[in-house]
């Protein structure tokens, strides 16, 4: 493989670790950071079947199967080993077989990912080293405009076993994952959208700040000036953004803008500087921050909400 082809399948390998290993990953929320994060990592399509059958070129299986030999490995045990099918009977049996590995009936490559304990230094890491090797290739197929979709074998001994038959596999490998691969019949949707960001499901140093961010945010709450309250929310670039406005005889008193989901320095700043503009003008029209668009919008929309509800101009 060509040194050029080399550095840009370790570049993508690179993303998506990053990508998954950091919860703190910092999404950033002007419009052209969002252009640039429409990434191959993002592009990913998953399919479970309607793959058009017509054959890879074997230099497109090798440029993925490089992928997952470049993944990192526990302890560097490198005991994985990859069995490439590409054979129609072959493809065939393992669509019946049990496990849900339809999308086999129509795809032109699928690659079982195995251990091999006479390899393994460390054979309980084995399905984490599988994992990674899974995500390379599927991330190098996209990029070659490849859909995919995994499915896991082991630890369900019905799958193990019928899968260890068809690959005629001795009793050194165990079979952990299996991928399909193949170009779609149609157009494929993205299956690997942003929009599955969770918030909730995002902790920063434990659980513990997670309660006192909690208890901060009930405290203010509790603060807010006597009237008639009215919340909405919207979505911004990572979280929903939930905006509280407080009215007392038809004049806006408060207002509290919580996009503590947001990124801190940029969504949670915009969130600051609008709720003060807000309180201060006792109106709900505002400047923009630059570089925070997309929760400047989010609090636009939960406004116009409010503004209907509440009865404001």
């Amino acid at each position: 493989m060509k040194k050029t082809k080399l550095l840009k399948v370790c570049v993508l390998i690179l993303t998506a670790l990053f990508s998954f290993a950091s919860a703190g990953t910092v999404l950033a929320e002007e419009t052209e950071a969002t252009e640039e994060r429409g990434s191959v990592l993002y592009d990913r399509t998953t399919l479970h079947g309607d793959y058009d059958s017509t054959s890879l070129d074997d230099d497109v299986i090798e440029e993925i199967l490089n992928a997952g030999f470049s993944a990192p490995t526990g302890g560097n045990q490198r005991s994985i080993e990859f069995f490439v099918v590409t054979d129609r009977d072959m493809l065939d049996a393992i669509a019946v077989n049990p496990g849900h590995f339809d999308g086999a009936s129509t795809a032109p490559l699928a690659i079982v990912i195995c251990g091999n304990e006479d390899l393994a230094a460390f054979p309980e890491l084995e399905e984490m080293d599988s994992g990674l090797a899974a995500m390379a290739m599927i991330i190098q197929a996209t990029d070659l405009g490849i859909s995919s979709c995994v499915m896991s074998i082991s630890p369900q001994d019905e799958r193990i076993d019928g899968i260890s038959e068809i690959l005629d596999l001795t009793e050194n490998y165990l079979p952990i994952l299996l991928v399909t691969f193949g170009y779609p019949a149609e157009d494929a949707v993205s299956s690997a959208s942003v929009e599955n960001y969770d918030s909730a499901q995002v902790h920063y140093n434990g659980l513990e700040e997670d309660y006192e961010r909690q208890t901060e945010a009930e405290t203010e709450a509790r603060e807010l000036a006597e009237g008639d309250v009215y919340t909405a929310a919207a979505t911004g670039i990572s979280s929903d953004v939930t905006v509280t406005i407080v009215v007392n005889d038809g004049e806006i008193v408060d207002c509290v803008i919580d996009a503590s989901g947001e990124t801190p320095d940029i969504g949670g700043v915009a969130a600051e500087e609008i709720e003060a503009q807000i309180i201060e003008s006792k109106s709900l029209s505002f400047d923009t921050v630059s570089g925070a668009t997309v929760t400047s919008d989010a609090i636009v929309t939960a406004l116009e909400e409010i503004t209907v509800e509440a009865g404001l101009e």
